[in-house]
């Protein structure tokens, strides 16, 4: 059996009650094995923003994989979400995500919101609403 170790950390790194107050920082790592030689080593730094009318992240991964090839596959990219809010009394969001981190393009999930570059996995997403 092939054991792994993570790690998780969440903090604020600014004075709750200045404007940078909604700043949040998390990271994660993890280091282990599917199998001997097999590596798992996957990074994520994210940052958030959150506030009344915003809420905006970004990620980073760094990952190094090998589930099933006898070569490593390295992963490396940004993904970026925000979301803009039109609050009380009544509530409407809008919402746009993109993402640089690579992905096998036979896997690639695709969609009429959705495009993705032929090598490099990047997907864009704009739109989605809600209204209440």
């Amino acid at each position: 059996m092939y054991k792994a170790i993570d790690g998780r950390a969440t903090f604020r790194p600014f004075d709750p009650d200045s404007p940078a107050g909604n700043v949040t920082i998390s990271g994660f790592y993890q280091y282990g094995w599917y199998a001997r030689d097999r590596p798992r080593n996957v990074a994520i730094v994210v940052g958030s923003y959150e506030n009344t009318h915003v809420m905006a992240t970004a990620q980073y991964l760094s990952a190094t994989d090998n589930p099933f090839v006898a070569v490593d596959v390295q992963r490396r990219g940004l993904s970026f979400f925000g979301e803009g809010r039109h609050g009380p009394p009544a509530g409407r969001e809008s919402a746009a995500w993109t993402s640089s981190i690579p992905t096998r393009r036979r896997t690639a999930i695709r969609s009429a919101a959705t495009s993705s570059a032929a090598h490099t996995g990047a997907r864009w997403v704009a739109g989605g609403s809600a209204s209440w």
